[in-house]
């Protein structure tokens, strides 16, 4: 019991220390939370959908699509990569492992039936080295839907 105690606090602090203070971004039909000095940026490619872009000093690390028809999934499996699914509800994750070593994470959230926006589509960005993508893969599954 004394280990899963020092586990957890430990886990703790590390979050704390690689996320620092977390700020709320409330946009359209969602919220999403990043640590300290990451921007938002929105493009709209055509009328139907947008694209928000999370970054810091000019890295991407988060790719929201906020529209209809989403690609989901943005990139099959490689012959030496594993996937894991989560599905619950109107949530879908998939992960893209190799050796043990997290590549990409995406996300699909559906919000409707009808109307504009039925989807949420977000992902982590490809490349990053592995303390980036603890934050990238932070700020993806801190999205909150504004229902």
């Amino acid at each position: 019991m004394k280990y899963f105690i020092t586990g957890i606090l430990f886990l703790a602090i590390m979050q704390t220390s690689i996320a620092g203070e977390l700020m709320k971004h409330k946009i359209e039909n969602f919220a999403v939370s990043t640590p300290e000095g990451f921007s938002i940026k929105k493009s709209s490619p055509v009328e139907d959908f947008n694209i928000y872009s999370i970054e810091k000093n000019g890295k991407t690390y988060v790719l929201i699509y906020l529209g209809n028809h989403p690609d989901f999934p943005r990139r099959a499996r490689g012959d030496q990569e594993a996937t894991t699914k989560l599905n619950v509800g109107d949530v879908q994750v998939i992960s893209i492992w190799r050796d043990k070593k997290l590549l990409k994470k995406e996300m699909l959230i559906k919000l409707a039936t009808q109307g504009w926006p039925n989807y949420i589509h977000a992902w982590t960005t490809d490349g990053l080295v592995s303390s980036d993508m603890v934050i990238a893969e932070n700020i993806l599954m801190s999205i909150d839907t504004q229902r």
